[in-house]
């Protein structure tokens, strides 16, 4: 099997608001956040590719409202391809206001 290499993968991020900040600001927004897994780096070797060094992510989700929660339904992860990879958040999760999930 060879193994998956990610130039460029996406991590769309699911919000939405619970309470009455739902009423006030948003029923919910898509975010896209692109994540590398890797970047080119030095001379081409003789078959014309540079050299690649592998990278980790770690994403941290931060509620900055000072009073209502958030909830996060969705964090997926998708190939150059858009295949999808993973799911990170396979049921939804409260952000506490100030709270942080990664």
């Amino acid at each position: 099997m060879k193994p998956l290499s990610l130039t460029f993968a996406l991590l769309p991020l699911l919000f939405s608001l619970d309470g009455a900040a739902q009423e006030a600001l948003s029923k919910g927004q898509t975010v896209y956040l692109p994540v590398y897994s890797h970047v080119y780096q030095g001379s081409y070797d003789r078959s014309g590719k540079a050299d690649k060094i592998l990278l980790s992510a770690m994403i941290s989700i931060r509620n900055r409202d000072p009073k209502s929660p958030i909830r996060i339904v969705s964090a997926r992860y998708y190939d150059t391809g858009g295949r999808m990879l993973r799911e990170f958040v396979p049921q939804p999760r409260i952000v506490p206001p100030f709270g942080t999930i990664e």
